[in-house]
């Protein structure tokens, strides 16, 4: 008999609220501001033994996790690598049937829950990964099937779609990494990644799977957080660049982001939130962990979650890094940081974006006081900068029609008149 027999879904979607900006007018931003909803999700269902179709499986070679960035690997035991190792095949292969993964594991929701969150993290290339599984057991034998049969859905895409998509798919990654090779820096590499997804990528809220891959993003240009944050990643490592995807929440709802390692140091990188208007912002470029915090919730550990919370499907990550040092933030890389008061240098800084085609300026305080004073008084402030404007532009009139504040930033918006 069957000990249990059982699906778990779950739904990868981790979808984001985009932070609602504080304005001086009622302007919204060009790209719309969109609610999502989705974490982590279980749904359980009997499974007829008919339906259970054993098939062969074996394990993906592994030889060095830590160089090829494989964090989620790195994280997991030892029975959690194995069944890692297996799906990995099974995903790669888009094998039909059940494979046994193990014997004798007395918590196989944990565990196969653990390893196969960890592939898709590890994985964002496998565009096609399945966003449910079945798992059963007979008498301690666990084995996992994504597709039971021809006629149900599995995988995202099937073979032929795959194998149809991989001129696109190749040649747009190919496109955007060879002209990121070229920049001298880590820094510069990282940034013109994150300029060119903001460019290509609207935000579209939806249950498409499509919306929540890589794919999504790179070729229809059409992604949710999950799906930027999959892309970020994608290009990144394509050029040497350390990158993972983080899970967590902002204001209660469920988001994903990337973390890039940028000259030895781990950053906080948030593509889908700097991509508010037709230009990238880059408020969230190169965040600290306490930056990060101020509006973002970083999700628990996946050692730290009890097996229940993760048998219900809560969202965790796989051992990440610390980001403590700011010398990747945009602002400070880039001299944007002032004084509440010195206007001139806001004022500086606008005619600067003016003259290179720009229609905002974004700056930083130095700290949370003087930014807290700024917006108190912007009224004041933007009279000033404006008078300043004035001047360094040399008689072009330039009205400021909006400003928008998120967390210690500001970015001050322009229409010629």
């Amino acid at each position: 008999m069957k000990r249990f027999l059982r699906m778990t879904a779950l739904c990868l979607a981790l979808c984001l609220l985009l932070c609602a900006c504080d304005k001086t007018t009622d302007e919204r931003p060009d790209k719309e501001q969109s609610v999502g909803s989705g974490v982590f999700t279980q749904a359980v269902t009997e499974i007829n033994p008919d339906e259970i179709v054993p098939v062969e499986g074996t394990e993906a070679t592994i030889d060095n996790p830590e160089r090829d960035g494989l964090y989620g690997y790195l994280d997991c035991n030892e029975r959690q690598k194995t069944y890692y190792r297996i799906m990995l095949t099974m995903v790669r292969n888009l094998t039909e049937g059940f494979v046994k993964l193990g014997d004798d594991d007395d918590n196989p929701n944990r565990n196969v829950a653990t390893a196969y969150r960890a592939l898709i993290a590890d994985f964002p290339q496998y565009y096609w990964a399945p966003f449910s599984y079945y798992i059963a057991a007979d008498e301690g034998r666990i084995s996992v099937a994504f597709k039971k049969s021809s006629p149900e859905n599995g995988y995202a895409y099937e073979a032929f779609q795959i194998e149809n998509n991989r001129t696109e798919w190749e040649d747009i990654i190919d496109l955007l990494t060879t002209r990121a090779a070229k920049e001298a820096t880590d820094f510069q590499k990282a940034l013109l990644l994150h300029d060119e997804l903001c460019a290509r990528v609207v935000y579209t809220d939806g249950d498409e799977s499509s919306l929540y891959t890589a794919y999504g993003a790179l070729v229809n240009g059409q992604a949710v957080c999950e799906g930027y944050a999959k892309a970020y990643a994608v290009l990144c490592r394509k050029i040497g660049l350390s990158c993972r995807t983080v899970s967590g929440t902002s204001k209660g709802v469920g988001h994903l982001w990337n973390m890039v390692k940028l000259d030895g140091k781990w950053y906080h990188v948030d593509v889908t939130w700097d991509d508010l208007r037709k230009e990238p912002l880059h408020t969230y470029f190169g965040l600290t962990d306490k930056q990060i915090l101020i509006d973002h919730d970083i999700n628990p550990d996946q050692k730290e979650p009890s097996s229940q919370g993760i048998a219900e499907g809560r969202s965790f990550n796989f051992g990440l890094p610390k980001a403590q040092d700011g010398d990747a933030y945009y602002f400070r890389a880039n001299g944007l940081i002032f004084d509440e008061a010195d206007t001139e240098s806001v004022a500086a800084a606008c005619a600067t974006a003016f003259h290179a085609g720009k229609t905002y300026a974004e700056f930083a305080f130095t700290d949370e006081a003087q930014f807290t004073r700024f917006k108190e008084t912007y009224k004041d402030r933007v009279v000033a900068v404006q008078a300043g404007l004035v001047q360094l532009l040399g008689g072009v009139l330039c009205k400021l029609n909006t400003i928008s504040f998120t967390p210690t930033t500001c970015v001050i918006y322009w229409e010629n008149t």
